[in-house]
C-alpha cells in the first residue's frame, strides 16, 4: 500500500512537471483563460495598434525576456521529466522491491486521474 501511495504522490508530482513544462514551450499562463476566438481579435487589435512606439518597445522587451529565460527553464523542465520517473522507479526498486509494480501503477493512475481532472476543468472554463 505504501508503494501505490508514493506512485500516485509521485505522479502528482509529475503531472505539476508537465504542465510547467507545456506552459513554458507554448508560453502561456496557467490560470489565463485562453479562447481561439478572442485571442484572434487580440492579435488583430494588437497588429493595428503596433505602430505605436510604447507598444513596440513593451513587445521587444517581453519578446527579450523570453528568449533569455525559456531556454534554461525549457532544459531544466525536460531533463527533470524524463529523470524523476526513472529516479522514483530506481529509488524504490531499492527500498521498496516488494510494492515496484503498485509504485508503476500509482503513478499511471496519477496522471490519468490528473489529465482528465484537467481536460474537464479546462472543458467547463472554456464554455
Amino acid at each position: 500500500m505504501l508503494g501505490f501511495v508514493i506512485g500516485v504522490a509521485s505522479g502528482a508530482i509529475q503531472f505539476f512537471l508537465l504542465m510547467q513544462f507545456v506552459f513554458a514551450v507554448t508560453g502561456s499562463k496557467p490560470n489565463k483563460k485562453t479562447d481561439s476566438k478572442s485571442n484572434g481579435k487580440r492579435d488583430g487589435k494588437s497588429k493595428r495598434k503596433s505602430g505605436s512606439k510604447s507598444n513596440t518597445k513593451r513587445d521587444n522587451k517581453s519578446g527579450d525576456k523570453s528568449n533569455g529565460k525559456s531556454g534554461g527553464k525549457l532544459l531544466i523542465f525536460a531533463i527533470t521529466q524524463f529523470l524523476f520517473p526513472f529516479a522514483i522507479l530506481l529509488l524504490c526498486a531499492f527500498l521498496l522491491t516488494d510494492s515496484l509494480m503498485w509504485v508503476g501503477i500509482g503513478i499511471a493512475a496519477s496522471l490519468i486521474a490528473s489529465a482528465v481532472i484537467r481536460f474537464i476543468l479546462v472543458a467547463k472554463r472554456d464554455k
